[in-house]
């Protein structure tokens, strides 16, 4: 095991929100030097200890002498994940990228399960955390009356916004309800009635968010996607971090957060009646702050660091 004033890493960069937050934020937070690449150069990799990255195809160019510790955070071979190579090619080049690497950083437990019969090396679970220094935001909500009600995700959440669009316009023609997506750039026009924010820089994305002013978020994720396996509690924190209160999916959140700092449902149909539950419910704010010291007492970047260090200085 190496000292940690004397560990190399080189860390990949890309432009996916799972990155600057498992890779690029993490490793501010870490006591080695790193170096960031967005285009491997194996004779640069020869430099440092370790290779620390995201993208299966990577493999491809290892060279000796580095060890590679691969954060992997999805389903790769995924028709929601990857279109660009067919499944099965996909699933050849996963296994080898398996078979290469010294460790393997699973998003969650269910990933890891998913991967079992793939992988039988080194690895740890760590689910997403939040940087508070990445979070300083406060929810910028307005006194007029409306109500707001939030979503955000990346493309490959279009199924589950197909299924609560058609809620959420029932439940407009009763309540001031002004509704705002984040992300899923492909909604165009079923959100032609709603306020669509395609994109907000990921380093801008707190401040985004606490703009919007939301009265109510929601995490929603569709149990028979096999790309939600890897999703944890993020989406949950990236609200309770600024008070909102929450609506979400009790098979996915339940994992990770008691009931009581969420609005759990089950089903659309729960979904629907829990939402207007949560519409009428004057107290609403006061689960956004419970949710709130929930989040940053166990969500924080701060909780995992000592972690990845082991593992690193593991690897070695």
């Amino acid at each position: 095991m190496k000292s940690s004033k004397r560990l190399k890493i080189y860390c990949e960069k890309n432009p996916y929100y799972s990155n600057y937050l498992r890779c690029q934020l993490l490793c501010q937070h870490l006591p080695y030097e790193v170096t960031y690449f967005t285009e491997f150069n194996p004779e640069e990799a020869k430099k440092y200890d370790i290779v620390y990255f995201q993208s299966y195809s990577l493999y491809l160019k290892f060279v000796s002498g580095p060890k590679y510790v691969w954060d992997l955070d999805d389903v790769i071979e995924s028709d929601e994940c990857n279109t660009e190579k067919s499944k099965a090619i996909r699933e050849i080049e996963v296994a080898r990228c398996f078979e290469s690497v010294d460790f393997v950083i699973f998003g969650s437990d269910l990933l890891k399960e998913h991967y079992k019969d793939w992988y039988q090396g080194k690895s740890e679970v760590m689910i997403d955390y939040i940087d508070p220094m990445d979070h300083q935001a406060t929810n910028q909500k307005p006194n007029d009356g409306k109500i707001r009600i939030g979503f955000h995700g990346t493309d490959y959440y279009i199924k589950e916004l197909k299924d609560i669009v058609p809620i959420i316009d029932r439940l407009k023609e009763k309540y001031p309800i002004e509704f705002t997506v984040i992300g899923v750039r492909t909604a165009g026009e079923l959100l032609k009635n709603h306020h669509h924010i395609p994109h907000i820089p990921y380093d801008q994305f707190n401040y985004g968010l606490a703009s919007v002013g939301l009265d109510i978020g929601i995490a929603y994720y569709k149990q028979d996607k096999e790309v939600n396996l890897p999703k944890n509690h993020l989406k949950f924190s990236e609200y309770a971090w600024l008070g909102i209160p929450c609506l979400a999916s009790q098979w996915l959140l339940g994992q990770f957060v008691p009931k009581e700092y969420y609005v759990p449902f089950t089903d659309l149909k729960d979904f629907e009646i829990k939402l207007e539950q949560l519409i009428l419910n004057k107290d609403r704010l006061k689960i956004g702050k419970k949710a709130q010291k929930y989040a940053k007492d166990n969500f924080s970047i701060e909780k995992s660091v000592k972690k990845y260090i082991k593992i690193f200085e593991g690897v070695l």
